[in-house]
């Protein structure tokens, strides 16, 4: 068998043997792998300057015929090969064209429609995991916390400090003037007012009630910032988390932010515990 087949419409030097998973020939010379073209280029015409490459004038990757290749600089090479339109049909200048760090140039319009694809898939996902029911260790007769009362002169919604005192009668808001306000600006209806959660009666769990990532995991707005429950419930009950370290669900469940059941622990641990679960199920 030949190593090569001859096109007699296009005049290409066809390799029949190994190729990339690119479609440019290979062949074994010298001890190493080399590409066909630059062998054969080599063998019938010269050598190739140092920081070149070799271009396809047939735009055939499989062709080695030394007449239908040209050394030319990288960056002459890839301005030959650059494509006018993404594969949809955008074309790939002025606005559109965004070029990645990596050089690399993308559409623009195509990054921005798969991109809101990959929202709907998480979308779609989130929603499926939640119409699941309510996972299995969870029981469905939950029970709303005890909140205990705050004292009057204190921001109604549990953050503990102090209210104005108002300066105007609101009759429609129960402001009385002179008298302090019940809450602090934007402290009214906060998710400490109620708590935020519901009690697992079966396995003690305060189930978070509020906004949830798309992970399944709680949500909340927290010091000027949207942080993870859990979290949040740790650091008012329990204390400070060390840095760098995780907080753990003992209890397996991500929507519980019950003190007793989260524990602090290094990012390893938890991977670890997670594995452990993962194989207990």
């Amino acid at each position: 068998m030949s190593d090569y087949l001859i096109d007699l419409d296009a005049g290409c030097w066809v390799w029949q043997r190994a190729k990339t998973t690119a479609g440019y020939g290979q062949v074994y010379l010298r001890g190493k792998m080399v590409y066909a073209h630059r062998a054969f280029y080599e063998g019938y015409v010269a050598d190739i300057p140092q920081g070149y490459v070799l271009d396809h004038l047939c735009h055939n990757r499989a062709c080695c015929n030394p007449d239908h290749l040209e050394p030319v600089t990288h960056a002459e090479n890839m301005r030959r090969t650059r494509r006018p339109t993404c594969k949809r049909g955008h074309p790939l200048t002025g606005a559109n064209l965004y070029v990645a760090p990596n050089g690399e140039r993308q559409c623009r319009e195509c990054n921005r429609i798969n991109g809101r694809a990959r929202v709907r898939r998480w979308a779609d996902d989130f929603k499926r995991k939640q119409e699941q029911a309510i996972p299995g260790d969870v029981s469905k007769d939950l029970v709303q916390p005890l909140v205990p009362p705050v004292p009057r002169g204190k921001c109604q919604c549990g953050c503990g400090a102090d209210t104005n005192i108002a300066k105007k009668t609101i009759s429609a808001k129960g402001i009385i003037k002179g008298q302090p306000m019940r809450h602090l600006r934007g402290h009214a209806g906060s998710w400490r007012e109620a708590g935020g959660y519901a009690v697992d009666p079966t396995t003690g769990c305060w189930i978070w009630q509020r906004s949830t990532s798309l992970n399944g995991y709680g949500q909340v707005w927290h010091d000027g910032r949207v942080q993870r429950a859990h979290r949040v419930f740790y650091q008012l009950y329990v204390g400070p988390i060390p840095d760098g370290y995780q907080v753990d669900h003992t209890c397996g469940q991500r929507l519980c932010v019950n003190p007793d059941h989260l524990q602090a622990v290094t990012p390893l641990e938890n991977v670890r515990r997670s594995q452990r679960k993962r194989h207990e199920n």
